[in-house]
């Protein structure tokens, strides 16, 4: 087992577009399923800011009354992919769409899905590569 820690990208040190886009195979504004190779996480003091889905399974309304969670290490959330409300303009990648799996701080949040602004937190991703990487390298022959 390795002791080497798994990478964390935010935009100190995120790889350009093209090393992100082999490396986090994170679909745009599309899928249902949990990327459980990856964890959201705000590397920060203060507030988190994001508009939860008002029902579980998630519907078209992100208006719960809940606005904000604290960063804090006993939280899971999963990415589910990038999100935007511009179907037809530019796109800016502005959120992620995510899974709350467990917050203890507001557990009525768990198993809700939620948009957070890339901005505000970093990705971590386990050492292990998601096959569907792989088969999506040119490089490889």
């Amino acid at each position: 087992m390795s002791s080497r820690r798994s990478p964390r990208y935010s935009s100190r040190n995120a790889p350009s577009v093209e090393q992100a886009w082999r490396r986090l195979p994170i679909p745009m504004d599309h899928g249902t399923d949990v990327l459980t190779e990856y964890r959201v996480f705000a590397d920060h003091k203060g507030r988190l800011p994001l508009q939860a889905n008002r029902d579980i399974p998630a519907s078209g309304y992100w208006d719960h009354p809940i606005e904000w969670i604290p960063p804090e290490e006993k939280q899971t959330i999963h990415p589910i992919c990038f999100f935007d409300f511009d179907l037809r303009g530019w796109r800016r990648i502005q959120y992620y769409r995510v899974r709350i799996v467990e917050s203890s701080s507001r557990p009525d949040l768990n198993g809700r899905d939620a948009l957070i602004e890339c901005a505000y937190v970093d990705l971590e991703i386990r050492d292990a590569e998601p096959a569907a990487a792989a088969d999506r390298d040119p490089d490889q022959g």
